[in-house]
Formats: structure tokens, C-alpha cells, sequence
């Protein structure tokens, strides 16, 4: 299960799991809202590169660093390829043991 590590007004961050491998919890990612922008991250979008492989370039063009995408403004087609990558992300998570398998 993800849990909130931050639930601040413009902060908002998830830890994912422990990883017996890294020998701690791996944090998930988050939204941060600044003056110019706000920043949407994904720290699987970095651990499993076969993620970024499949973003579109308009998403891409977004992203900012490692795992993290920058917005000053969205739209329809944008938000939902962000919530399949969030999905696709968690899963990725599961495989890697880094959060418990989805209930039958």
C-alpha cells in the first residue's frame, strides 16, 4: 500500500514499500505545487526506464530531471496518459516487491 509521507498545502508525497535490495522504503513520488508551475513526479519513470519508452512527446517535452514532469496548464488527453503512467507505475512497484500484491 502507498503511504502519505507529506499532505501539506502545494506538497503532497507517497512512499511506496520496503525494498529488501535498497534496504529501505522507497519513496513513490508526488505533487508539488509552486508560483510558476506544478511538478508532478514519478520516481518509476527512473527505476524502470522501459516506462519513459512509451510516454508521449507531448508528456516528455514535460518532463523535467530524472522522474519529474512539469505543468502550467493540462489537459484531457495529458491527464490520462498521467493516470495510466501513475497505474502503470504502481504495478511496476508490485513487481519489484515494493508493495504488496493488488486483493483478488
Amino acid at each position: 500500500m502507498l503511504s502519505v509521507l507529506k499532505d501539506e498545502e502545494g506538497d503532497y508525497e507517497l512512499n511506496g514499500g520496503y525494498s529488501d535490495q535498497y534496504k529501505k522504503v522507497i519513496w513513490f513520488g508526488g505533487v508539488k505545487v509552486t508560483k510558476n508551475y506544478v511538478g508532478y513526479h514519478l520516481i518509476a519513470v527512473y527505476a524502470f526506464p522501459q516506462l519513459k519508452k512509451e510516454l508521449s512527446e507531448a508528456l516528455q517535452q514535460r518532463m523535467h530531471g530524472k522522474s519529474c514532469f512539469n505543468f502550467t496548464e493540462l489537459n484531457d488527453s495529458i491527464v490520462s496518459e498521467l493516470s495510466t503512467l501513475t497505474a502503470r507505475s504502481v504495478d511496476a512497484f508490485r513487481k519489484a516487491g515494493w508493495l504488496e500484491p493488488q486483493p483478488a
